[in-house]
Order: structure tokens, then sequence, then C-alpha cells
């Protein structure tokens, strides 16, 4: 079981280096309680669907490849450009759900190298083992997530999106969003379904 948790350790670190980046930037933006909770929400959302995808439905897999999940690189660039109109014009159950959806799509986006780490691992462990794994995981999730909204909390950070929002925060998002289409490749996939197109 160590030997487990050490696993699921090493991965995590591996798989979400970029996600507590993306995890900071969407915490930025979240100046109410509300968009917090459904951004931890969101979060802890997408991560069960990765690991039910890659436990339970591995044949889904082989329908939805990385190209179609990269396309929630779009969903981040759209969000970096909409920003700055929308930024004092919040509805809160709207912004709520808003928030939770943009948080769930960009994860899944973002988690595409988890797929490729999961799927040999979770063949790998026994019904126990596998148990063991997703609480760790779950609980390094709760400790990025806490990290990711307290960096974003702390006043040097506040007096920074305070002044600088409107413009750095949507520049982070269509930055995030690019890389997010690049990692998965589908920018080539779309040009090449445009170019083979009757």
């Amino acid at each position: 079981m160590v030997a487990v948790v050490f696993a699921t350790l090493i991965t995590f670190i591996a798989t979400e280096i970029d996600g507590f980046i993306m995890l900071f930037l969407l915490a930025c933006k979240s100046d109410t309680v509300s968009e917090r909770t459904a951004l931890v929400l969101g979060k802890y959302a997408s991560l069960f669907l990765l690991v039910a995808v890659c436990y339970v439905w591995t044949p889904v897999l082989n329908i939805v490849n990385n190209n179609v999940l990269g396309l929630s690189g779009f969903v981040a660039i759209l969000t970096g450009i909409l920003f700055p109109f929308v930024y004092d014009k919040k509805i809160p159950f709207v912004w709520f759900i808003l928030v939770f959806v943009q948080t769930v799509v960009l994860a899944l986006g973002n988690g595409t190298d988890n797929i490729e780490i999961y799927l040999p691992l979770f063949d790998s462990l026994s019904h126990s083992e596998f148990i063991v794994m997703v609480c760790v995981l779950f609980v390094l999730q709760t400790l990025c997530l806490w990290g990711a909204v307290q960096l974003s909390l702390s006043k040097n950070v506040q007096l920074y999106v305070r002044d600088f929002a409107k413009t750095i925060i949507p520049v982070a998002f269509v930055i995030l969003g690019t890389y997010i289409l690049l990692k998965n490749g589908t920018i080539p996939w779309l040009s090449g379904l445009l170019r083979h197109r009757p």
C-alpha cells in the first residue's frame, strides 16, 4: 500500500503542475465564495470523470480522443476574450453554473496527459489498491485546491489582480487555451479536417 501511495503522489505531481496554474488563474478571477465553491466542485467533478472514464468506461476513450478534449482550449480563449466585458456584470446563480462548467471543461481538456498515465496504472492495480489510490488522489486534489485558492487570496496577489485583472487575466487565459490546443494536437487535427472537407 505504501508503494501505491508513493506512486499516486508521483503521478499527481507529474500531471497537476499545469493544472495548479489553471486553478490559480481561475481562483484569481473568482472574487466571491460562490465562485470559489463552483471552482472547487468543478475540479472535483473533473477528477471524478477522469478516474471513472479511465477505470470503467475505457471504450469511451476510443471515441473521444485528445484532439476532441483539446477543443476545451477554445473555452479558455473565449473566457480570456470575454472576461473584461463580464467582469463587473455577474448574476450569482448563472455565474456559479458558468464557473462550474468552465472548470470541468478546462480541467478535462488539460487532463489528457492524466489519461495516458492513469490507464496503464489502473490496469496494474487490484481493487483495494485502486480505492487507496483514488482516496489519495482526492486528498492531494484538496491540498492543490486549497493552495491555489489561498495563494489567490494573499494580499500581494489581490492587489495585483485588482489593479491588472482586466488585462493580465484575459492574456493568461488566452495563453492557457493556446497551450491546451497545442498540447492535444487540436489545431493540426482541425486544419486536417477542414482540408479534407468535401
